[in-house]
């Protein structure tokens, strides 16, 4: 792992800005799914799906911990934050990338110079900053640093099967029972992900699916 500028070191960062939201506040989920959503990335049909999930596996009168695996330039992890913001749930986000400091441009990254500078901008522009701790490394070296008790975790990174299967088998079974899961690209030109899937939720009957198109969603019973 490497340091990045002045603050991702070591590998993770934890900003320290006040994350306190007031319930009062709502976001228009349909409205924001459509103004994140972008080709090649998750739809509006399917961030709604997302949020929906996320917002049942809010704790009451708690904060919603997430994780997110496979970060990109940030759009989804701060879509999410706005959904919580406007539910007046406080979030505590944990994103998981290697970003460019890991990966060279390829199929998963074509635009991975500068891809972690941009992911920053984006995340110090939001005024979220304090509500997210970002982790530069593959998901099976920041294992490790996630709790063992989370709420809500996506999974988009590696598309791999062994990358897919070993993030269902080592970050789902974190999730307390309620919590929810969403695995993005389960489609067939991402076998490695669909047959991680289908082999995951076969053999674990503890976790229902909710719904299953070009995404699965669940819950941990």
């Amino acid at each position: 792992m490497r340091k990045l500028g002045t603050k991702l070191l070591h590998g993770y960062d934890r900003f320290a800005e006040n994350s306190q939201t007031e319930r009062s506040s709502t976001t228009d989920i349909g409205a924001l799914a459509k103004q994140t959503a972008s080709s090649g990335m998750m739809d509006a049909a399917e961030l709604e799906c997302l949020a929906q999930n996320m917002l049942e596996s809010v704790r009451s009168g708690e904060c919603l911990r997430g994780v997110e695996i496979g970060t990109f330039y940030g759009d989804t992890t701060l879509y999410c934050l706005n959904v919580l913001k406007g539910a007046g749930v406080r979030a505590d986000w944990f994103t998981i990338d290697p970003f460019d400091l890991f990966t060279k441009e390829d199929d998963r990254h074509p635009q991975a110079h500068g891809l972690a500078q941009k992911y920053l901008s984006n995340l110090r522009a939001s005024g979220f900053r304090s509500s997210v701790t970002t982790i530069v490394a593959t998901s099976k070296q920041a294992a490790r640093l996630i709790p063992d008790v989370i709420d809500f975790l996506i999974i988009d990174g590696d598309h791999s099967y062994e990358g897919c299967h070993f993030d269902l088998l080592n970050y789902a079974p974190k999730l307390r029972n309620g919590g929810g899961i969403f695995v993005d690209d389960y489609i067939p030109s991402y076998k490695g992900v669909t047959r991680a899937c289908d082999d995951f939720f076969a053999a674990h009957a503890n976790f229902k699916i909710i719904d299953k198109r070009w995404f699965v969603s669940a819950r941990k019973l």
